[in-house]
């Protein structure tokens, strides 16, 4: 079985550590043909090739001429880097001291070209799996923590005052967790898509959108409105967003925000490096979540504003049934409806009851009655 690194057209390479030259030579000989082959008799020499040669599989002497081999080992162990190593010695109390503190695997001496062809072959692939279940398990701990993170930011909506920070912070933390190097959250307001947070937009981007608001007919877009995942498009295509039609990116994708059967924005991101459909399924995820906590934001501010429009009413009923004389009454409605509208100045005119004109009763602010 090809390792990854033959696969990809790239020979393994192999770090042998020895103090005996001979023993270097006769591995050299053993692997030159299938490997890169890398050596040192020192274990700082061996230390400064294996940091600076990133060898796929280390051979390691029992003993070296600056240190004991155990004493390599738990330095390349320490490392954290997951590279198998091969321990050679010549007794039986060696190899059970060398799998003791870590190594992977131990060849025993005199060395056997052969056995020592397949034991590097073996852990080759060992290591190869090692590497690639590591990565996963980053990946998947990525994942996790933008899913929990999401999750959180969907409860913390339904007590938000501010929705835009929250937007922000499930922006950067999507991006950082999946490696992207742009993206944007567009929300619907009356038609249009208006871009509520970004990072890493292209200047070119971000003049363009101050200049023209995006809309749901947009052509770019009429392709993917009723899509309810993530969608792969291609940069520089007159398809997607803003971040899709920008040249310069190897992956853009964007993300529909649907929920409660309505479209709540649209979420798009880049980066330039490629990207697998697992990470098309995660932002598939990212985007329900965050669909969802636009749709509670949206409705605590509705439920908000009724409970203001209520409060209004009572106070005006209260004043009403009081003994105010109009003026005051007058006032208090006016103060009271500013305060639900969110203005500043204002105007109440009354229709008198003879000549059915407005007639100027009461004003807000300085510059209402005129």
């Amino acid at each position: 079985m090809p390792t990854a690194e033959e696969e990809a057209g790239r020979r393994p390479s192999i770090l042998v550590v020895e103090r005996d030259p001979h023993i270097l030579s006769q591995v050299r000989r053993i692997l030159e043909a299938g490997y890169e082959v890398h050596t040192a008799t020192t274990g700082q020499a061996g230390w400064r090739l294996f940091q600076s040669e990133s060898p796929d599989l280390i051979l390691l002497g029992w003993e070296l001429a600056d240190m004991a081999g155990l004493d390599f080992l738990a330095q390349i162990k320490g490392s954290g880097r997951p590279v198998p190593v091969v321990l050679t010695g010549a007794s039986e109390t060696a190899a059970v001291s060398a799998l003791r503190y870590g190594a992977d695997d131990y060849l025993s001496r005199p060395l056997v070209p052969d056995e020592v062809r397949e034991r590097v072959r073996h852990n080759l692939e060992k290591g190869q799996q090692a590497r690639a279940q590591a990565a996963l398990s980053e990946q998947l701990q990525r994942q996790l923590a933008t899913l929990s993170y999401l999750q959180e930011a969907v409860r913390e909506t339904s007590a938000a005052a501010d929705l835009y920070p929250l937007l922000h912070r499930v922006l950067e933390q999507t991006m950082r967790n999946l490696e992207l190097d742009a993206g944007i959250i567009l929300i619907s307001e009356n038609g249009d898509l208006v871009p509520l947070a970004h990072r890493g937009l292209p200047q070119s981007i971000a003049s363009a959108l101050t200049r023209r608001r995006l809309t749901w007919d947009d052509p770019a877009l009429k392709e993917i409105r009723e899509v309810t995942g993530a969608v792969r498009t291609r940069s520089g295509e007159q398809r997607g967003g803003p971040l899709s039609q920008a040249v310069g990116y190897a992956f853009t994708a964007v993300v529909p925000l649907w929920a409660q059967g309505r479209r709540w924005g649209l979420l798009e991101v880049a980066g330039r490096t490629e990207r697998t459909e697992k990470d098309l399924e995660m932002l598939t995820t990212v985007g329900q979540q965050l669909a969802v906590a636009l749709a509670n934001a949206r409705l605590q501010e509705t439920a908000t504003l009724r409970v203001r429009e209520l409060a209004l009413l009572n106070e005006a009923c209260l004043a009403l049934t009081s003994d105010l004389d109009l003026e005051q009454i007058l006032t208090t409605i006016m103060m009271r409806t500013s305060d639900v509208i969110g203005v500043v100045t204002g105007s109440l005119l009354l229709a008198d009851e003879e000549s059915g004109e407005l007639v100027f009763r009461i004003s807000l602010g300085g510059n209402a009655e005129k």
